[in-house]
């Protein structure tokens, strides 16, 4: 008798965790980047699956779809998010070659409490996992005229012999700026 109700037990947690997955599952919407544009209202605060391109731009990554045009969307990890899953090293090292991936997250939407990121961008998505990572055909940049999403920057070389030219990431890695607007290398003789 006693094993007979154990198993009843078992089977009615059972039943209440599918129940409560089953739940989950359909808080989770899977829609396009320009549906949630669309109506964003509709989506604050939801768990989103969307697919998109993830690039780079000068002080963060743009994330936005460029089949329908939707407007640049901040893109970041959670707090709760655990670096060094595959997904995101596989994310990481795309964007980091090529200047731009394709990419399918699963995150939080975010379209109140003002702007998000540095350029102030009107909405947010916070990644809880990266779904799936591709890389973006050589048709595909074209016909949508991605780029690499890497900046050569030319600057004047404070000696007149020779100018130097650095990426943009070579310049976010070596701070050498003098004031706001003009930037000097370091002098090799510090």
């Amino acid at each position: 008798m006693i094993k007979h109700s154990r198993f009843r037990i078992l089977c009615a947690l059972a039943l209440c965790g599918l129940t409560v997955a089953q739940l989950h599952a359909q808080e989770i919407s899977k829609t396009s980047l320009c549906d949630v544009q669309k109506a964003p209202a509709s989506f604050d605060g939801q768990e989103v699956v969307v697919s998109g391109v993830a690039g780079n731009s000068f002080h963060w990554v743009d994330f936005w779809d460029p089949e329908c045009g939707s407007a640049p969307i901040y893109l970041k990890f959670s707090d709760s998010y655990r670096m060094g899953q595959p997904q995101d090293k596989k994310y990481f090292h795309l964007l980091r070659k090529n200047g731009a991936v394709g990419i399918t997250v699963k995150g939080k939407f975010v379209s109140s409490g003002g702007g998000g990121g540095p350029q102030m961008a009107r909405f947010e998505i916070l990644i809880s996992s990266v779904v799936e990572v591709r890389e973006l055909s050589k048709e595909y940049r074209q016909r949508f005229d991605i780029g690499s999403g890497k900046t050569t920057i030319s600057l004047p070389n404070p000696t007149p012999r020779r100018s130097v030219r650095l990426t943009r990431s070579q310049l976010l890695k070596r701070p050498f700026c003098t004031n706001p607007v003009t930037y000097f290398l370091p002098s090799n003789n510090s």
